[in-house]
């Protein structure tokens, strides 16, 4: 009988809080600009700065450049300087969330391998998981510019798994679950951060302590095509 030997996750509001995080990091970041000298309230800034992530996503390179044009200000390398520092100091409070390391000991003491699956950038996705000293528990780290079916095909032929031996865990189903079901692997949606839940053949849950009991559920009984909330 095929069972699941392989649990792939997202990072980003899967692993840890990368909404709380993204914002803790960018007031800080607006902070320090105000800090340096720049005459304007915190929120008006703070507001302008996420127009341009709205409109430019979160790995556009010129935030803080976009950021001061925007604002009328003639670009000041001070500025800039202070608010990337800020910014990135502000990696050294990043966290998993609270049962995150409990649940990956789990699961491979369950003799599960463990990968990631994530889009990105390969070495900022690496910089999130040394940072949340959770790059250990992981065989391998795929990273793409897009997940869609042929991305989750790749892995399972990669790995030399059969689809139903491969499990994808995120939050968002877009991307982690509904291109992972149509390359037949199982999926668990974990709805921790509040994102919208459609009608789908995967298992939701609340948070990642829910994982474990999920997957001995699959294991155990043949729930392939049902939607779980638990």
């Amino acid at each position: 009988m095929m069972t699941i030997k392989a649990v792939f996750f997202d990072i980003d509001g899967t692993l840890f809080s990368s909404k709380d995080f993204a914002a803790f990091a960018r007031k800080n970041a607006v902070r320090a600009i105000v800090q340096e000298g720049l005459k304007l309230n915190e929120e008006e800034v703070y507001s302008a700065l996420m127009r341009i992530v709205e409109k430019h996503g979160s790995n556009y390179p010129f935030h803080f450049n976009e950021l001061l044009a925007s604002l009328g200000i003639s670009e000041n390398p001070r500025y800039i300087a202070a608010a990337v520092r800020a910014y990135h100091d502000s990696k050294l409070k990043m966290r998993p969330y609270p049962q995150t390391k409990k649940v990956l000991r789990k699961l491979k003491s369950m003799g599960l391998d463990l990968y990631i699956a994530s889009r990105g950038i390969p070495v900022k996705q690496w910089d999130k998981l040394i940072r949340l000293g959770l790059h250990k528990f992981f065989n391998e780290v795929f990273v793409s510019d897009k997940k869609d079916v042929a991305f989750y095909m790749r892995l399972l032929g990669t790995l030399g798994l059969a689809p139903k031996e491969a499990l994808m865990v995120g939050d968002k189903e877009d991307e982690d679950m509904l291109p992972a079901l149509q390359a037949g692997f199982y999926g668990v949606l974990i709805a921790q951060e509040g994102r919208t839940k459609r009608s789908g053949k995967f298992f939701v849950a609340r948070d990642i302590s829910e994982l474990p009991k999920i997957i001995r559920h699959i294991i155990t009984r043949d729930a392939h095509g049902r939607i779980e909330r638990i």
